[in-house]
């Protein structure tokens, strides 16, 4: 018995509990005592009761992430960059697959295209000091990935061709889907250990958002045309890679 016990409290969920019984136990249930010979194991639901103290705990360490991340310039230069390039290039996720299957591939194929844009995003994470180097600076790295990500949904948004189409889908997953990573780089050498992950959680919110707000209108887009909607995401690509003001300086490793 004492060994079923310690299996059990090993196996089963924090919220749960065991209550041992002794023989001689009177069984509601079932109006009778329970056989003197054994001892009963009675698993329970312990629910806890949620503190509002820690509710609000919560709160104000995401306030404080939050007014730190607003006070600090080149963190709120480099979270712009990076939040509204890389939400724009989140809405391939969403748009790809008609694209490619009026172009003509046949509908089991798309995980395979979907497997292969993951392998290159894969490629691309682990690969940024070299691509850095071949770019020249870390800051023409950002700007050309940019064009990149813009080039792929234009060509996408206009291809004839299902190659061409999956290439660009490729290109955009690859350096669109990565660019959030490499920029949480170069913020975390911006921000003090002892606030790191507030501030992070914050700038993630902001993206979150602004996500959550573009959703709507990128639908009404696509009821409307579904490449001049990748069409307008190039665009705004280009709009905000020209407008960066990410310098060179900012971008440490």
């Amino acid at each position: 018995m004492l060994v079923v016990n310690m299996f059990l409290r090993l196996c089963i969920p924090q919220h749960f509990e065991i209550r041992s019984l002794p023989p001689d136990t009177y069984c509601r249930k079932y109006g009778e005592y329970l056989p003197a010979s054994h001892e009963y194991n009675f698993l329970t639901l312990r629910t806890k009761d949620h503190d509002r103290s820690e509710t609000d705990d919560y709160l104000s360490t995401l306030l404080h992430g939050t007014k730190y991340f607003l006070r600090h310039p080149i963190l709120k230069v480099l979270a712009a960059d990076a939040l509204i390039i890389s939400a724009l290039s989140f809405f391939i996720v969403w748009t790809y697959q008609p694209i490619l299957l009026e172009l003509g591939l046949p509908l089991a194929y798309l995980g395979i295209v979907q497997g292969i844009c993951v392998v290159f995003e894969i490629i691309v994470s682990s690969s940024f000091s070299h691509l850095e180097r071949i770019s020249g600076s870390r800051l023409r790295y950002t700007f050309i990935s940019a064009i990149l990500i813009a080039a792929g949904l234009i060509v996408l948004s206009l291809s004839k061709s299902l190659m061409l189409a999956i290439i660009s889908s490729i290109i955009v997953f690859a350096f669109g889907f990565t660019r959030g990573v490499l920029f949480g780089n170069y913020m975390n050498k911006h921000i003090e250990s002892k606030n790191r992950a507030t501030v992070l959680s914050a700038i993630s919110m902001f993206g979150t958002l602004a996500r959550t707000i573009m959703y709507p209108f990128i639908g009404l887009m696509m009821e409307f045309s579904l490449n001049i909607t990748v069409l307008s995401l190039g665009i705004l690509v280009i709009a905000v890679s020209a407008h960066s003001r990410v310098q060179e300086h900012m971008l440490l490793d």
